[in-house]
């Protein structure tokens, strides 16, 4: 296993009784924003393009060309959008980006989904190639018909687990319909809306369009998607929100249906409660609930809505959480974009983010031209506060895509907002990035993960951070929420706990386990999948391996020790081998422990004082624990 402990370069700009979000993207010499033409579009993708260890910045532009900003490091960007290769963008109107390395060379590359180009009404989306010295390069061909469509955003995954990334690709409207009222009054839409799409990564620079095949190729005129493993079963499923789902398609929840013969998706949206029909704009994924499965929540024209995940199925608590964001005054109403949760305060609770911008619609929708992007703070117990401003969260602009990252490496998160050029008569807009100036208060971890034998993104991977005697789950995402995509290097926020127990990775396809013990807060981890660590019996998956309640554990008493080791299990659900090995991994003794035995007491009187390892392993199971040995 290889592991690395970053350090980090902390900026000493904390300010007694200032924000805790200020506007920050003029000092950091961004200057951006969206050009529209039909009032969508706008993303953002945090990516590491050179591998220095600080996250980069894709911005879509629309109209415009696309940007391209390298951190450098000290808080502040330089624009490399000509230098990297992006001119040949203004011939293109780009709407999403998300970030993969396709070809596992160690260099993330960028998907970039398209409406139309300056010669065609809808143009071929864009895969640009990072070359490992600072370019990209177009490699996508028209790949079918279905590429030239009015792509919304994309999102990575790896559906066959084969170890590359594939491609589901989200499209809009085709042709416009609205049905009328007897008085001609525009009660109702029936657009006909492009299908989905699906590209199987063939490994050799080409993709296979699978979308009919694998039966996920919705036809809802989709706005958001992401790739997210629901039931806990090691496969990657894919979540849809759809526009206009009360008159057309409602949200689909296609579950991966991974097996030795048949790989293809079941739609499950009603049989789980996923299938929402509203104005589906954005998704929000994360364990809210701290029970080891993924919540989501979906933006909206109008009341959002929070899914709390029973275990596979789904409970809309969208009132009892309070974050609706519903009315901006009386009955007009909001309409959200992009959305995320993300820990801002590092008190190891999930905050909500969510992006407010305006759209034209017909009269039986109202909304309002300003409104506010909102950071509902968790307090705990799913009860969500609406800041109001007070944090520093003012935009009024119209905004769609957003994403996050702890760009300046300073232990806490900040938030890029993508505006758009809305009303287009009134100047001052300004794509925004927050940075946060409090959030290091707290203590934290970070994660990157770095795949061998799954995709090197290990996208569809899990990390549980078990500290303070809490869980905290995190998965690591091909794409995030509407047209954009966060960081992947994956944060957890830990309140006042100075140490982690442990650091569980649980490797795309759930039959991998890898664990890192006994680590100091405030530090970045970047773990390697070992692959020497034996795969979980193949009838094995996450969900007959319970994490929530049935997760078995070991403890040393005492430890230090000096002749006896006593362990102690608790939910010793298997029959297993306990080892004990040197530190020079050589075994030093061995015994098999029944399923259901509570304790095991060892004599290590003869051993040599010294650090030690114990391993309990089955075929469900590996758990290993540091024994200190004084004489």
């Amino acid at each position: 296993m290889k592991l690395t402990i970053l350090g980090l370069f902390f900026f000493p700009f904390l300010l007694i009784g200032q924000n805790h979000f200020t506007e920050y993207q003029n000092t950091a010499m961004i200057d951006h924003y969206f050009s529209h033409d039909i009032f969508m579009g706008g993303g953002a993708a945090f990516i590491d393009y050179d591998n220095d260890g600080d996250d980069d910045v894709y911005l879509t532009g629309g109209l415009a060309m696309d940007h391209f900003y390298e951190n450098n490091g000290d808080g502040t960007f330089t624009d490399k959008s000509f230098e990297v290769g992006l001119l040949g963008t203004q011939f293109y109107f780009t709407m999403g980006v998300v970030a993969g390395d396709i070809d596992n060379d160690g260099f993330k590359d960028l998907f970039v989904t398209t409406k139309q180009s300056s010669q065609n009404t809808f143009g071929k989306n864009l895969l640009f190639k990072n070359n490992g010295n600072g370019t990209f390069s177009d490699i996508w061909g028209e790949v079918s018909s279905k590429d030239r469509a009015q792509s919304i955003g994309a999102v990575f995954t790896d559906y066959n687990l084969d170890g590359l990334l594939d491609i589901y690709v989200i499209n809009y409207v085709e042709t416009a319909s609205f049905t009328t009222d007897d008085n001609g009054v525009i009660n109702g839409y029936s657009h006909l809306c492009f299908e989905n799409t699906f590209y199987e990564n063939q490994g050799n620079g080409e993709f296979d369009e699978r979308g009919n095949i694998l039966k996920i190729d919705d036809e809802g005129c989709s706005l958001a998607a992401v790739s997210t493993d629901y039931d806990n079963d090691g496969d990657m499923d894919i979540y849809v929100a759809n526009d206009f789902g009360i008159f057309i398609q409602p949200n689909g929840l296609y579950k991966n249906v991974l097996n030795n013969t048949i790989i293809s998706y079941d739609e499950v949206g009603t049989e789980t409660g996923a299938d929402v029909a509203m104005y589906g704009m954005g998704i929000a994924v994360g364990d809210v609930d701290r029970d080891l499965d993924l919540d989501y929540y979906i933006t909206n024209f109008g009341k959002n809505v929070f899914l709390q995940n029973d275990g596979g199925s789904f409970t809309n608590i969208t009132d009892a959480t309070g974050t609706g964001d519903e009315f901006i005054v009386d009955s007009l109403l909001a309409v959200a974009w992009g959305t995320a949760f993300l820990d801002v305060d590092n008190d190891s609770d999930l905050d909500l983010y969510v992006a407010n911008g305006y759209i034209p619609s017909p009269d039986f929708l109202e909304s309002q031209l300003f409104m506010n992007d909102k950071l509902y703070i968790n307090e705990g117990n799913l009860q969500f506060v609406d800041t109001d401003t007070t944090y520093g969260i003012q935009n009024k602009y119209t905004t769609r895509g957003m994403a996050y990252s702890d760009y300046d490496n300073d232990g806490d998160l900040d938030i890029l907002a993508v505006v758009l050029n809305v009303p287009m008569n009134q100047p001052g807009w300004k794509t925004l990035l927050y940075r946060n100036e409090k959030g290091n208060e707290k203590n934290w971890l970070q994660v990157s993960l770095e795949g061998v034998e799954v995709n090197r993104d290990a996208y569809g991977s899990k990390i549980i951070v078990y500290a303070g005697g809490q869980a905290f789950l995190e998965e690591v995402s091909g794409g995030s929420s509407h047209c954009s995509h966060n960081s992947s290097r994956i944060h957890f926020g830990l309140n006042d706990m100075m140490t982690v127990d442990s650091v569980e990775v649980l490797w795309t396809g759930g039959k991998r386990r890898q664990m890192v013990y006994d680590l100091d807060a405030n530090q970045v981890l970047q773990i390697t999948e070992d692959t020497t660590i034996a795969y979980l019996s193949d009838t094995t998956t996450v969900s007959n391996y319970d994490l929530k309640i049935d997760r078995p554990t070991l403890d040393i008493i005492p430890n230090p020790t000096n002749d006896i080791i006593n362990v102690s299990f608790k939910n010793n659900a298997f029959t297993g081998e306990l080892f004990l090995y040197n530190a020079l991994g050589q075994l030093e003794k061995q015994a098999t422990i029944p399923k259901r035995q509570g304790q095991y007491i060892w004599d290590v009187s003869a051993l040599n004082e010294g650090i030690y390892f114990l391993t309990y392993s089955s075929d469900q199971v590996l758990l290993t624990k540091k024994v200190v040995l004084k004489k």
